[in-house]
């Protein structure tokens, strides 16, 4: 089996390529290759199907997922999210390929949580509708769409991470948002799940689900996630302040509470780390490395 990697430099992009690497073969779409670029695009899977097609997965970690660029520009959102979305479906269905898309808990509007599976969408932003836009195609085109929130697991781009980088160059007030809840998934535990279940789901019940919450359990604000990443690291000299997420002034609504669960998952009694486990881990891993750098300057 062969996977075909949209948006390999991403966090969950990077942990597929860790993840997935030990079990077959991985190959990624050059940066140099637009998403939009249907026709290259096309060329490109072409070159690199399996002799069986079907044995060939496309997966798509590509996305615009700048929320507030999204909400200033929702033609390009549009272009990107859906549009190169709903092309990539109609290659993949023409060359008798896989498709993996992956979607985001920012479909939901956050009124109503937790969200699993069979509860509607309803985005408040540009980002959410587009994103919507977008795994609509892949499943009316019969294909995989695996929805993750609230990613952390490449240094730098991760909420933990910029809290401890940021604590590190001596950054000791932190302003917060209280009214920000969500479900935090590590981008490995993700990169695992979206592998097992797509082959699970794919050989023994091909035709039954199509939509998958792949995250971690449980649920916590952005400003509770803050406190417990110190906690965790026995980090006592911070003072973080809880503030209102539109004090931050940002130009896309944010949904107020997306965590996610998956009833799917519960059915076939298929459990799923805690956040907090993986977390802990995750961040004594960061903290390590930091302080290894520090030492050598």
């Amino acid at each position: 089996m062969k996977a075909i990697l949209l948006g390999a430099t991403g966090q969950l992009g990077q942990a597929i390529i860790k993840v997935w690497s030990k079990y077959l073969e991985i190959v990624v779409v050059p940066r140099e290759i637009d998403i939009r670029d249907s026709n290259e695009l096309n060329r490109f899977i072409r070159y690199h199907l399996t002799t069986t097609p079907r044995r060939t997965v496309v997966v798509n970690c590509a996305a615009m997922t700048d929320v507030d660029k999204c909400e200033r520009d929702p033609d390009l959102a549009i272009e990107i999210n859906y549009e190169a979305v709903k092309e990539l479906v109609a290659i993949c269905k023409s060359l008798e390929a896989r498709f993996i898309h992956i979607g985001t808990d920012f479909v939901f509007d956050g009124e109503d949580p937790p969200y699993h599976e069979e509860k509607n969408p309803n985005p408040i932003n540009q980002y959410g509708k587009s994103k919507l836009m977008g795994e609509k195609a892949v499943l009316d085109g019969g294909f995989w769409v695996y929805r993750v929130s609230w990613l952390f697991g490449k240094d730098g781009r991760d909420f933990p991470s910029r809290l401890l980088h940021q604590y590190l160059q001596g950054e000791r007030h932190f302003r917060i948002a209280y009214d920000l809840i969500g479900t935090p998934t590590w981008a490995i535990r993700a990169a695992h799940v979206i592998l097992y279940y797509y082959g699970f789901f794919h050989y023994y019940s091909p035709f039954r689900y199509k939509l998958l919450h792949s995250t971690n359990s449980g649920s916590i604000s952005k400003f509770e996630l803050a406190r417990y990443c110190f906690q965790v690291l026995r980090i006592r000299d911070v003072e973080i302040e809880p503030i209102l997420s539109s004090e931050f002034g940002s130009p896309a609504p944010r949904p107020k509470n997306t965590t996610m669960t998956s009833i799917i998952l519960g059915k076939h009694n298929m459990g799923i780390r805690h956040f907090s486990e993986d977390l802990q881990t995750y961040l004594w891993l960061l903290y390590n490395k930091y302080n290894g750098l520090r030492s050598h300057t």
